[in-house]
C-alpha cells in the first residue's frame, strides 16, 4: 500500500504545484486581457457608430436614419479602471462588439517638451506608405505607395477608408480617417496637432486649445468646419471620405475626406 500512497501524494502535489504556476500565468493573462480586447458593450443604435474626437474630452456618435438630421450622441462607454497612459482608450466596433485597448499598448508614447509634443510612428492605417493631415481633431491619411515586399495589412478598424474622387480622373488612391486619434492627454480641444513627414512620418501636437470633432458647439470654440452639432456635440459625416485636397471637390472645400458645399 505504501507505494501507491506515495504515488498518489505524489500526484497530489505536482497537480498543486502546477495549480499555483497556472495561477501565476492566468493573473498575467488577466492582466493582458484587461488592456486589449476589452469587451465594452455599447447601447448603438445602428451599426454605423464610432468614437470621435479626443479619448477623454470626445464623444460617440452613431448615423441612422433614424436619428434627427441623421446622427445621434450616445453613450460612449469605457472600461470601469483607468488606462495605463493620459492617452486613454481606444476602443472600435460597434454595440456587443465594441472593444477597448489602452492605447499605450498599440501606440506610440508622446515625447513632450514646453507644450510641444511628438509621437513617432503614429497610427497610419495599414502597412502601405501614408501622407496624414490634421483634420479638426481627426486623423486623414492619403495612400502614396503600396506596402512592398510584405503582405498588406488589414485596415486598423479605428480607420474608415475611401477612394478618392477628383473630377475628371479615375481613383487612383485610398483615402482614410481615423475620427479618434491619439492626443498627448487625451483632450481633442487642447492641442493643435499636424504632422510632419522628416525624417519619418511624426505626429506633433502643441498645447492650444481648438475646435475639433467631438467638442462642445458652444463658444468659445464651437464647431469646426465640416461638421455639425447634434446633442451639444461637434459631429462629423457618416460617409467614408472622398477628398484630400480643396481642389478633389467641384465645392472647393474638402472637410473631414467630404466635399462641403459651404462652411
Amino acid at each position: 500500500m505504501a507505494g501507491p500512497v506515495r504515488a498518489r501524494w505524489l500526484q497530489i502535489g505536482a497537480l498543486a504545484l502546477s495549480g499555483l504556476i497556472l495561477g501565476c500565468r492566468s493573473e498575467r493573462s488577466l492582466a493582458s486581457e484587461t488592456s486589449a480586447d476589452l469587451v465594452t458593450i455599447a447601447p448603438d443604435v445602428s451599426d454605423d457608430c464610432r468614437d470621435v474626437g479626443g479619448a477623454v474630452d470626445g464623444a460617440r456618435v452613431c448615423w441612422s436614419f433614424d436619428c434627427p438630421n441623421g446622427s445621434c450622441r450616445v453613450e460612449r462607454t469605457l472600461p470601469a479602471f483607468a488606462a495605463g497612459s493620459p492617452m486613454g482608450w481606444r476602443c472600435v466596433g460597434a454595440g456587443q462588439e465594441r472593444r477597448c485597448t489602452d492605447r499605450k499598448d498599440d501606440a506610440s508614447p508622446f515625447s513632450c517638451d514646453k507644450g510641444r509634443c511628438t509621437q513617432q510612428h503614429p497610427r497610419v492605417p495599414d502597412t502601405s506608405e501614408w501622407s496624414c493631415a490634421d483634420a479638426a481633431g481627426a486623423a486623414l491619411c492619403l495612400e502614396r505607395a503600396p506596402a512592398a515586399g510584405v503582405v498588406r495589412a488589414k485596415v486598423d478598424p479605428g480607420f474608415v477608408c475611401g477612394q478618392r474622387s477628383i473630377p475628371g480622373k479615375a481613383p487612383a488612391e485610398r483615402v482614410c480617417l481615423d475620427l479618434d486619434p491619439d492626443f498627448p492627454d487625451g483632450r481633442a480641444a487642447g492641442w493643435n496637432c499636424h504632422y510632419e513627414a522628416e525624417p519619418r512620418l511624426a505626429r506633433v501636437c502643441l498645447a492650444r486649445p481648438t475646435a475639433a470633432v467631438g467638442g462642445a458647439c458652444s463658444p468659445p470654440l464651437g464647431c469646426p468646419p465640416g461638421t455639425s452639432c447634434a446633442n451639444d456635440v461637434c459631429v462629423p459625416r457618416a460617409a467614408p471620405p472622398t477628398c484630400w485636397l480643396d481642389v478633389d471637390c467641384k465645392t472647393g472645400h474638402c472637410r473631414l475626406g467630404s466635399c462641403v458645399s459651404d462652411l
